[in-house]
């Protein structure tokens, strides 16, 4: 859970441009948390935001944009979330994603042009003119990714790309001074590879740009999130102000239909608030004076009247957020492929081209001759082992990963977890409805003074309002013995404890007997010494009795568990129930790792403690409470795929809490890091077989105009194959 923050802080959201791997994102935060002021920063890489929470006395935005562009990045949009309209940024990154379709359309376009050159009869400015417009336009991106590149240290596919297009062009460049000198001999240029370099290459990048397109819809939803205006009490009358301007101990005036700008305590009401955004929980929470609300969730019927006990930037909400981007930071996600293989190539080709070019300067008599020649030798090398395919590789793994996600019923989130699923060994759970059905049957109902219909009637008054999977079973039980259950003034759910409610002068609870004990029940824990899941029931401080309930296995969960550790994968059950229930599950199934009784807070220390074991879990959670668990795994698993902002919590959401879905949808990651790993070396090898002619080292000679055709055809034929191995990923077996 989140440390007690600020009340005295300030919060930005920067959408940041050019920051799409993990070294790019920690050299930003590492930039930015340098500046005095600044108290936290995280970045959540698949919507490319930076989270900066900063003192405002200290420093402000503007100091923000200038770290950043010292860093070598630039910032798309940026708003403190109240100053400023949420659409602006999702309208700043559909913007990015126009220029990169322009630039993508018009280099492809180029590509064609330098195909079909003899039929337009180009002359050697013209091609020249457009080669210039091609490498510094439509390939501007790759020459400032390079420039970042060079100036991090950290090799990456923009510098390969920029460094094999700037050195054809120069040799295009000298070609056609030649021709325009008169000098002795013509010298061969390399157009129309350079543009299936750029084309190709745009085009794999704007297939990541575009499957990543959903994510600046939820950064819109999570920019909308925070509440931007409210009405405070000043002297008895209602004055409107940013939400940023609240301060702990302020009265606010919410009316039906508001958002809850910070979180506060009920003074007037009652009323309804839809607290999905925090629990999950699509039922409204009936709110009286003295009662908890949280910022950034919405009332619904009646009129509140509150009092703050924070500020905008440090309610529950905007610290969670926080929380669970600063732990998605600290995981250790691998080189992207296309990186790493480019990281590889770089060196190798420029070793190649020297120990080509180098006889062919030397069989000149004059230095400039010796030095075009080889110049045009180096150019031949690198528009043939410079592999035009190769940006393409990982998206389209991607593209069909997430469609076969989507026919599985899940939703894959984000693209990183495909090469960072390697690593995961093992598999975090929480029992209900996980490796349960998740549909309780009463089958003990223990009163402690006798009165079997007064336990059930006070259950009923706690829990009926929670939506907890225990309600249906109780109130069939309820329903059959003919008692009249009472509406609750007031109900609070209490994750991995219980439920407590108001109902006159009573104050009526149903959890566990820790919970029950620990607010001044009397009872014995020795009681809950069976396999079940026990409920105890109390009105004031008197325990009124316990209720036992059964859930039944998922069907196949025992299968799926014993397939999970064939492949490697170790189920680990980290529950909030019992001891001995949690015990009973994980006998049954054979699970030797098991946590009980674990509050929802705790769950991420837990998640840790698996970590400093050497496991690194994949885990599963549900909304903003077991986002931060998430978070701390390898890879984040939603058992949801409706939540508002599922896709800033988890990796990849699921249909349902189903342990078969969860174990699936990893190997589904697994098969497309080899889908990944395969794409590479096709990639690769098309290069690499195409420097055997560019090199002179095959028995018979080819003319120029005979490779450029061959080039031609083994770029699509690499586009072919490609795309047709990664098609496999939608028919592949799970």
């Amino acid at each position: 859970m989140p440390a007690s923050p600020r009340t005295d802080s300030a919060l930005l959201i920067a959408v940041l441009d050019g920051v799409y791997r993990q070294p790019c994102a920690r050299r930003v935060a590492r930039r930015l948390e340098k500046i005095q002021g600044v108290l936290a920063v995280s970045i959540h890489l698949p919507t490319r935001s930076a989270f900066i929470e900063y003192d405002p006395a200290l420093t402000g935005p503007a100091a923000f944009q200038a770290a950043i562009k010292e860093a070598g990045y630039g910032t798309l949009a940026s708003t403190d979330r109240h100053s400023a309209d949420p659409g602006l940024a999702l309208l700043a990154v559909n913007r990015e994603l126009a220029r990169y379709r322009y630039r993508t359309a018009a280099s492809i376009l180029l590509w064609g042009a330098f195909v079909f050159a003899g039929a337009l009869q180009f002359s050697v400015y013209s091609a020249w003119l457009l080669a210039t417009v091609l490498v510094f336009w439509c390939g501007a991106h790759f020459h400032r990714g390079a420039l970042r590149a060079v100036t991090t240290l950290s090799p990456d596919i923009n510098l390969l790309v920029s460094f094999s297009s700037l050195l054809i062009y120069a040799q295009g460049t000298a070609a056609m001074a030649t021709r325009y000198l008169s000098l002795e001999r013509d010298y061969s240029v390399y157009w129309p590879e350079l543009a299936a370099l750029i084309a190709l290459t745009n085009l794999g990048q704007l297939l990541e740009r575009q499957a990543a397109s959903s994510h600046a819809k939820t950064l819109y939803d999570l920019l909308s999130a925070f509440p931007r205006l409210a009405r405070r009490m000043v002297n008895g009358r209602e004055e409107v102000c940013d939400a940023e301007q609240v301060s702990p101990g302020q009265t606010l005036s919410v009316r039906a239909g508001e958002q809850i700008p910070a979180d506060a305590v009920v003074l007037e009401g009652p009323s309804t608030v839809d607290e999905s955004l925090i629990t999950g929980s699509q039922r409204p929470a009936r709110k009286l004076p003295g009662d908890k609300v949280w910022g950034g969730t919405h009332n619904k019927t009646g009129a509140l009247l509150l009092r703050s006990v924070s500020t905008a930037a440090s309610m529950f909400f905007a610290q969670s957020i926080a929380q669970v981007w600063r732990a998605q930071s600290r995981r250790r996600t691998p080189r992207s492929a296309a990186d790493t293989a480019a990281l590889i190539l770089l060196p190798a080709l420029f070793i190649l081209a020297v120990f080509f070019s180098y006889p062919a300067y030397a069989a000149e008599p004059r230095w400039l001759d010796g030095l075009l020649a080889a110049l045009e030798k180096a150019a031949a090398l690198l528009a043939a082992g410079t592999p035009a395919t190769l940006s393409l590789a990982a998206p389209l793994v991607f593209l069909f990963t997430h469609d076969r996600a989507e026919r599985e019923g899940m939703r894959l989130h984000n693209p990183s977890a495909i090469e960072g699923s390697e690593k995961t060994d093992s598999l975090s759970i929480e029992q209900t409805g996980t490796l349960t059905m998740g549909k309780f049957s009463l089958t003990e109902v223990v009163p402690m003074g006798g009165d079997e219909a007064a336990l059930l009637r006070h259950a009923m008054i706690a829990l009926q309002d929670t939506g907890l999977p225990h309600l249906p079973a109780l109130a069939a039980a309820a329903k059959s013995r003919k008692i009249e259950c009472p509406k609750p003034d007031s109900t609070a759910v209490l994750p991995g404890r219980g439920a407590v409610a108001r109902y006159g002068t009573q104050t009526v609870r149903a959890g566990t007997l820790k919970w029950l004990m620990e607010e001044g029940v009397s009872a014995d824990a020795s009681l809950d010494d069976r396999c079940s899941l026990l409920l105890g029931v109390s009105a004031g401080s008197t325990l009124l009795g316990l209720l036992r309930f059964a859930d039944a296995k998922r069907p196949g969960t025992k299968e799926a568990v014993d397939a999970a550790k064939k492949f490697g994968i170790e189920p680990t059950i980290i529950s909030e129930n019992s001891e001995g229930y949690v015990t009973a599950a994980a006998l049954d199934l054979d699970i030797k790792r098991r946590a009980a009784e674990v509050l929802p807070e705790n769950r991420a220390e837990a998640v840790l403690a698996l970590r400093r074991e050497g496991l690194h879990p994949a885990v599963m959670g549900q909304g903003l409470s077991g986002a931060y668990a998430m978070a701390c795994g390898e890879t984040g698993i939603s058992s949801s795929v409706s939540g508002p902002l599922d896709a800033v919590y988890s990796d990849i959401a699921l249909a349902e809490p189903d342990f078969s879905a969860a174990l699936k949808a990893l190997l589904l990651l697994r098969r497309a890091r080899t889908a990944l790993r395969r794409n590479l070396l096709i990639a690769v090898a098309f290069g690499a077989a195409l420097i055997l002619p560019s090199a002179g080292l095959l028995p018979w000679k080819i003319r120029p105009e005979s490779l450029s055709a061959i080039y031609l055809a083994a770029n699509l034929l690499a586009v072919a194959v490609l795309a047709a191995h990664s098609y496999t990923l939608r028919r592949v077996r799970i």
